[in-house]
């Protein structure tokens, strides 16, 4: 079963959180934390799948619990939210530790910026490494803005894999 931890600092928010993903039939073990530095606890002491956080509270914010809970758990998955406000402070203070420097680094930062590209879990973006076949069909496709599936399906690809709808959109260049 998935687990799931939310944190905020404001109950009120945690409750409305909880209430809707069981109104919504989502199954799933959920946990709260009031803030940042009582998540990363209860991190250190039970597996979690997602972590749904706040990014300002006090303590520790969002974005520190979100670097923290991926050195401890490096396959859980973050969700930020924020309110309007706050949000390019989160999207500024996300960055990768490893493009400093590099020949790349602009256009990975504004690719990055407007969701064309993402790094790994770790922080890093790893530059030099090649990529796949996957990730250039999602960069084609976004960066182009390409919207119309020029196939209906895929032989030998599950369509539940994250990079399917990608591949629909833009088959000539993973082929």
């Amino acid at each position: 079963m998935i687990h799931m931890l939310v944190v905020d600092d404001e109950a009120e928010e945690r409750e409305g959180i909880l209430f809707l993903l069981h109104k919504y039939g989502f199954n799933m073990e959920t946990g709260q934390a009031p803030n940042g530095k009582a998540a990363l606890d209860y991190l250190k002491n039970r597996a979690v799948d997602i972590l749904f956080t706040d990014v300002r509270m006090p303590f520790m914010d969002g974005l520190t619990l979100a670097k923290e809970a991926l050195l401890l758990q490096p396959n859980i998955r973050v969700i930020l939210f924020s309110g309007f406000s706050e949000f390019e402070y989160a999207k500024t203070a996300i960055s990768f530790s490893d493009i400093t420097g590099h020949w790349a680094e602009a256009t990975i930062t504004r690719w990055a910026d407007v969701g064309i590209v993402n790094g790994y879990p770790d922080g890093t973006f790893r530059p030099d490494e090649f990529i796949t076949r996957a990730e250039l069909a999602k960069i084609v496709t976004l960066a182009f803005g390409l919207t119309e599936k020029t196939v209906t399906e895929l032989n030998g690809i599950d369509p539940n894999e994250w990079y399917y709808n990608y591949v629909l959109t833009a088959p000539d260049f993973i082929t």
